[in-house]
């Protein structure tokens, strides 16, 4: 009876963890899908997906243009570390996608990204977009608005780099405010990223 029920729990454990691998296969396709599905404006008004990356690979920053510290400071050290890399720096395409629709247009946008690296994207789009398209990667935000709907708030968001390729796999760094830290992070982290494709 024991040598029964031992087979029987490890026949359950293998059936488990082969529909969790396959359920993990099925999720992270899907997944894929909506990224590669979805559609932004950017900052010149055109629409814009993540095909457009074609072989390079996107570093995406989720902000907002009246962000008082964290995302000019996140842009100002990625700027810094991207102009540092040479030829290294040719793969990348910063992407900065603005939570904040309703004060952040595309001409803002485009004002504010000109302080940084000149080959920095700007996106937005509806709230839905927005919502859609940060969720997939695993970011978050929220506007604390007041009743009044005052035009002066904060937007509370995810601080992290988010790798991406035109196929749609990522990964999410941590920010780095050492730019040697930053450029390792990114370096090793596009080696991981190429594997996946």
């Amino acid at each position: 009876k024991v040598l029964y029920l031992l087979v029987g729990i490890l026949s359950f454990a293998g059936v488990s963890i082969g529909v969790y691998k396959i359920s993990q296969f099925y999720a992270n396709r899907i997944e894929i899908n909506l990224i590669k599905d979805a559609v932004l404006q950017d900052h010149t008004g055109q629409s814009w997906q993540i095909s457009k990356l074609k072989e390079n690979i996107g570093i995406i920053y989720f902000g907002y243009t009246s962000c008082p510290d964290i995302c000019p400071n996140a842009l100002n050290n990625l700027s810094i570390t991207l102009a540092d890399m040479g030829k290294e720096r040719e793969i990348f395409q910063p992407i900065f996608v603005s939570v904040d629709p309703d004060r952040d247009t595309p001409d803002i946008i485009k004002s504010y990204i000109e302080n940084f690296d000149s080959n920095i994207v700007g996106l937005t789009g509806t709230e839905a977009q927005l919502k859609a398209f940060s969720w997939f990667f695993g970011a978050s935000y929220s506007l604390r608005k007041s009743e009044n709907q005052s035009r002066d708030y904060v937007v509370d968001h995810s601080a992290n780099f988010f790798l991406v390729t035109s196929a749609g796999n990522y990964v999410m760094l941590p920010v780095k405010d050492n730019w040697d830290d930053l450029k390792a992070l990114l370096l090793r982290s596009t080696n991981r990223i190429i594997q996946q494709n």
